[in-house]
């Protein structure tokens, strides 16, 4: 049986490659960028509005009198084909319209009076709505209408086949315009209220990227508030601040490996990583884990773990080290391409052949890596072919991993009990000293007052037999006097 095992291990050995013992608390995974400070920059956006209140509504009047006279025509007062056709054609554009008209009113109350000029000599400059796009598409559908002629009886109309074909253009160039401009104007809207409510948006980003007095290291690393607005009748501005890194360094962050459910306890606001310069480990402490860039800088709490885990000494680090339960993904590829196997129970198979080693695993293979448990199944298929195939093995012993364990458990045990908890165990723990030494002195008590009574009690029949004598014989002195004198 023995012998069969190690044909069997020889055999899986031969087929999934190298086997190396070298996995210890903590992998590289990956890449990170850390800023330390951040650096200031001021611009301002402007929005202009280029046509008047009194012109807007002009051009919307006539796209709503271009409807109505339309719907006019005397080849569409009785039921024909060409009403069938052609009597309805720019509905979904003219039910639009009323919508339309009274978000171009909306924007002029943002408008204020007065004269202003920007904050920052770095302007981003926009368009309030398309005003262009309103009037001169009006202009040219009033154009297009000249060139459809309706006269004539409908079944006249009906049967020219140039003019039908002119009207439904018309139409179609109506709607068209009646949604583009519903569409820009909606968009602008909803670009206008976030910046009042001093909230950027970021669909303007892009803009922000052709401004290179306000951009210092890409717009992926810039964090832009609002800082108010100011008001005149033709324009509206919004001053804006993009905090940006100064400085960027490149850290490779090191995840942390689970050992059935143990692993290193790092606290949520920071980042175990290694500096991609030097190599050296740090142990990051952030504002805001979550942003892209967070703005980090060295902690100096667990020097020595740190330490501990540059120089991959498991037992220094097991000792100075906290560790926790936890929980993690079955596998996941790292940065290397590599899949790290992790967890309890798991069924790990590298093409159709079954891998039994233990959990945690680095598996470089090109072949398909299938891990599952009792929930879930994870694939992962070769994005590249690895020219050395192999399956990294952890180096932790049993001794090790049975030390982690206990730290994990005294860590749980404590998180787990209340500051009211600890009082009352406290309190206990006073009692259950006290208690033996209260009842030792009561013990103590009774007893001294069963000698006390004791010694009482012989003092008081001392004293009753001396007294006893004394009277006894006073009473024989007084019978012998009385006899003598018969």
């Amino acid at each position: 049986m023995i012998a069969l095992t190690i044909l069997l291990f020889i055999w899986q050995a031969t087929k999934v490659g190298a086997n190396l013992a070298t996995l210890g608390l903590v992998i590289e995974d990956a890449n990170v960028f850390i800023m330390k400070t951040k650096e200031e920059s001021r611009g301002s956006l402007v929005f202009e509005v280029k046509i008047t209140q009194t012109v807007a509504l002009q051009s919307l009047t006539i796209l709503d009198t271009l409807v109505k006279d339309w719907k006019a025509l005397p080849c569409f007062v009785d039921s024909s084909p060409l009403k069938e056709s052609l009597f309805t054609t720019m509905d979904p554009g003219h039910n639009l319209l009323a919508d339309l008209k009274s978000r171009y009113l909306h924007f002029y109350t943002y408008l204020g009076t007065g004269t202003i000029t920007a904050g920052s000599t770095c302007i981003l400059k926009r368009e309030m709505f398309p005003g262009s796009l309103l009037v001169e598409g009006a202009k040219q559908l009033l154009s297009v209408r000249t060139g459809v002629s309706m006269t004539g009886s409908a079944s006249e109309i009906f049967s020219k086949k140039d003019v039908l074909r002119a009207a439904a253009d018309l139409a179609l160039a109506y709607n068209a315009l009646i949604s583009d401009l519903y569409s820009e104007i909606d968009e602008m809207l909803t670009i206008l209220n976030m910046l009042n409510e001093n909230s950027f948006p970021q669909i303007l980003r892009g803009d922000i990227d052709t401004l290179a007095c306000l951009s210092l290291t890409g717009s992926n690393y810039e964090d832009i508030k609002v800082r108010g607005n100011k008001k005149e009748d033709s324009q509206l501005i919004f001053e804006i601040e993009s905090l940006e890194p100064a400085v960027l360094t490149s850290y490779t962050k090191l995840r942390r490996i689970i050992y059935e459910d143990v692993r290193i306890r790092v606290l949520p606001n920071l980042i175990l990583a290694k500096e991609s310069n030097t190599n050296k480990y740090h142990l990051l402490i952030c504002e805001d884990i979550e942003e892209k860039t967070p703005i980090c800088s060295p902690s100096n709490e667990y020097l020595t773990c740190i330490s501990a885990l540059e120089q991959q000494d498991v037992d220094l680090a097991i000792r100075s080290c906290k560790f926790e339960y936890g929980s993690d993904s079955i596998a996941v590829r790292l940065q290397n391409e590599g899949i790290l196997v992790q967890g309890e129970f798991l069924n790990v198979m590298q093409g159709t052949v079954a891998l039994i080693q233990k959990p945690p695993l680095v598996i470089y293979s090109n072949s398909e890596i299938k891990v599952s448990n009792l929930i879930e199944e994870m694939v992962f298929k070769p994005t590249i072919q690895f020219l050395e195939q192999k399956v990294e093995t952890s180096k932790i012993t049993g001794l090790q991993l049975a030390a982690m364990k206990v730290r994990a458990y005294w860590h749980f045990i404590w998180s787990s009990i209340q500051s009211s908890e600890i009082l009352n165990y406290i309190s206990i723990i006073i009692e259950a000293i006290f208690a033996p030494l209260t009842l030792v002195g009561l013990c103590l008590g009774c007893r001294k007052r069963t000698v006390s009574q004791k010694e009482n009690i012989r003092v008081v029949n001392r004293r009753s037999r001396k007294s006893n004598y004394r009277e006894n014989m006073e009473l024989l002195n007084t019978r012998g006097t009385r006899s003598s004198r018969r």
